[in-house]
């Protein structure tokens, strides 16, 4: 029996004692798992698995993906998520179902820089070079979790070790979860990356949201199977899983975050947990500090400042105060999507409609209570000029959803969910450059030869896919992995501050030091050199921060402020 099957089997196992409840939340998701399993039985094709939020997406994911594995013959099971933060939940549900610990990669990002190193070339020019360079994933593992940024970066970036994984991308099972999460700027690569790997590399393809965007209706479209949607009856079971009540609060000038701040007190003298979402982490930060000083009650800031190990620390230590004291956690969007926790009531500063729903998905989680509330507000210390798609999002939301009849009243259906895409992309294709600087066309357009002749490449070492991988970011602003000194980081960094002759011993530290790292910019890179917070190591190829420079509470700083900038991805 291989390990497919034993997985499979141990999961159902657990299934089976799942559907002796009769709580109708469980029986819905019991209904919807079942669902996933016939489709596991299909041939292999595009298909869209849209659950609400709670609604167990991940468990009925994983038993497709183990059934189709194993009917079809598949070599690998791939998660693709747009967070870390679900990365490492989801990849720990998926260890702890099929009680398979060494099957499951997480690939967070790349801890060694690659522009150093990837030359091109199968030659090494030194010892430690060599053991580098082998240090470095190439996704051979049964089950693997990474991002949507390094998914992107397989197929497109320049240079050949990202694109080593690509193989592995064929002939597999692939989930992306929270789908809608694509760059607006790289949908058309997104698309055409899927029915790539769905027509030409024998992969089957699963699109999990609880927001499902219309991929079939852009350009270019995916190309899905004639019946894509796994989830039967679907308005029937988003109108079951209702949990929340949602309140408008908008006003044209916004809330600063002493009214926030107060609005925050008035909701916990009558419930015991709070979340607040916020679109900036300069604006969490400024929140987190105020209350900090005016609360008495336990406060949690989260951001992508800090480390996944330190916000998976912050997050177990909500998780085990919930229902026991008031507790308030601030946190920027990254703990929208697909993150186990349950608040009572969720502030939500303006955003996307699929933001709001994903936030929604916060609240009342396993229905503790009848209804949960969800109050929707405008931030004023937000600058949202660098996050268009937040902006845009935000816009079309409060234009079109919460001052139009019947959206209004129903902001979860699939109805609504649709028209907001549908208005969404028609903003964004006006206002979001999707063409990177010094071109007039997207990237994709190198690829559906719609590019004029007389703008074409003119030799062979510059074609259409070497123009679009010199060009190519799958973040606007490249970034680089720094490890941070967090608890078991510091000792990581000590020990890289040493050669490690052992190459078992340095390929277990590098993906140990996943849970240790933060991406920053390249000025923030700059500015904390220039304070003397960075060090490298092996010959510049891996960064490591100083102690100074991070906070208990917010991770990498910069004189005090946070280091990063406010970013979507």
């Amino acid at each position: 029996m291989d390990l497919f099957e034993q997985s499979y089997n141990t999961l159902m196992e657990a299934i089976a004692r799942w559907e002796q409840s009769n709580d109708p939340i469980n029986v819905l998701r019991n209904k919807m798992s079942k669902g996933c399993d016939l489709y596991g039985e299909k041939s292999s094709s595009t298909y869209q698995l849209t659950v609400p939020t709670g609604g167990g997406k991940t468990i009925a994911s994983l038993r497709y993906a183990l059934k189709h594995a194993i009917v079809h013959k598949k070599s690998r099971i791939i998660y693709v998520v747009p967070y870390t933060t679900i990365l490492e939940q989801n990849a720990q549900a998926v260890r702890e179902k099929i009680k398979q610990p060494t099957a499951v990669l997480e690939h967070h990002a790349n801890v060694i820089d690659d522009q150093k190193l990837d030359d091109g070339m199968d030659y090494y020019d030194s010892k430690y070079h060599k053991q580098l360079q082998l240090g470095r994933d190439n996704w051979d593992y049964p089950i693997i979790f990474t991002t949507m940024v390094q998914f992107l970066d397989a197929f497109y970036q320049k240079g050949t070790r990202k694109s080593r994984r690509l193989h592995n991308l064929t002939n597999s099972v692939i989930i992306f979860d929270e789908v809608q999460s694509v760059p607006y700027q790289h949908k058309g690569l997104f698309n055409a990356s899927i029915n790539f790997l769905q027509k030409i590399g024998n992969s089957s393809i699963v699109l999990c949201t609880a927001t499902q965007p219309a991929l079939n209706k852009e350009n270019p479209k995916v190309i899905l199977d004639e019946k894509p949607e796994i989830v039967s009856d679907l308005n029937k079971v988003v109108t079951a899983f209702k949990r929340v009540e949602f309140y408008n609060l908008l006003e044209p000038a916004g809330w600063d975050a002493e009214r926030i701040g107060e609005f925050a007190k008035e909701i916990l003298q009558k419930k015991d947990s709070l979340l607040i979402i916020l679109n900036t982490k300069t604006a969490v930060r400024k929140l987190y500090e105020l209350m900090q000083e005016s609360v008495e009650h336990t406060i949690v800031h989260l951001s992508t400042s800090m480390c996944p190990a330190h916000r998976k620390k912050s997050l177990n230590n909500i998780k085990e105060k919930l229902g026991k004291e008031k507790i308030i956690c601030i946190s920027t969007q990254l703990i929208e999507a697909g993150v186990d926790i349950s608040f009572e009531s969720v502030i939500r500063s303006l955003a996307g409609l699929d933001s709001i729903a994903q936030a929604a998905g916060r609240c009342n989680r396993n229905k503790e209570a009848d209804i949960g509330d969800v109050y929707i507000i405008r931030a004023q210390d937000e600058n949202l000029s660098k996050l268009p798609e937040i902006r845009i999002g935000g816009e079309v939301t409060e234009n079109y959803i919460l001052s139009r009849s019947p959206y209004a009243d129903n902001l979860l259906a699939p109805e609504t969910i649709e028209r907001y895409f549908e208005y969404f992309g028609a903003q964004a294709e006006r206002e979001i450059r999707t063409a990177p600087k010094k071109f007039d066309h997207p990237l994709y357009h190198l690829l559906d030869g719609t590019v004029p002749k007389s703008r074409r490449p003119k030799t062979k070492s510059l074609g259409m896919f070497k123009t679009l991988e010199r060009h190519f970011e799958a973040i606007e602003s490249p970034t680089s992995s720094v490890i941070v000194p967090y608890n078991a980081g510091e000792e990581i960094i000590a020990e890289l501050s040493e050669r490690i002759d052992d190459f078992r011993i340095f390929n277990q530290l590098m993906k140990l030091a996943q849970q240790y790292t933060v991406n920053l910019y390249d000025h923030e890179l700059q500015a904390l050199g220039s304070e003397g917070l960075i060090e490298t190591v092996y010959d510049g190829s891996i960064y490591c921060l100083k102690e100074k420079a991070y906070d208990k509470d917010f991770g990498v700083t910069i004189e005090g402020k946070a280091a990063m900038e406010d970013m979507q991805f």
